[in-house]
């Protein structure tokens, strides 16, 4: 599988799994554990292609919210895409939730 391949099968694979994760609000995405299957693909995603200057870190009291801009090229079209990498925790850094949109 070529390297961007993988990275799509990745997107698709945390998008098709986030869902809804508050009733009351409008946050979206996979939930995670530090060390589970999302939490690595997440991690290949950052280390692959992401860049340290692209990194955002929002510390609350309430928990962190770290934010990676990912490109991405699509070895058919000969296009970058850029997406967004958004992991917030819930309290405790291990645990939260992860999403990944297209930046539009």
């Amino acid at each position: 599988m070529s390297v961007y391949k993988e990275a799509w099968y990745i997107i698709r694979d945390i998008q098709n799994h986030s869902r809804q994760v508050y009733p009351d609000a409008a946050d979206y995405g996979v939930p995670v554990k530090k060390g589970d299957s999302f939490w690595k693909q997440a991690r290949q995603l950052v280390d692959m292609y992401g860049e340290p200057e692209n990194r955002k870190v929002d510390r609350y009291f309430t928990g962190v919210t770290v934010t990676q801009k990912l490109r991405i090229a699509d070895e058919g079209t000969k296009t970058w895409h850029e997406f967004i990498l958004e992991y917030v925790s819930t309290g405790d850094y291990a645990d939260g939730y992860i999403s990944v949109y297209q930046k539009s």
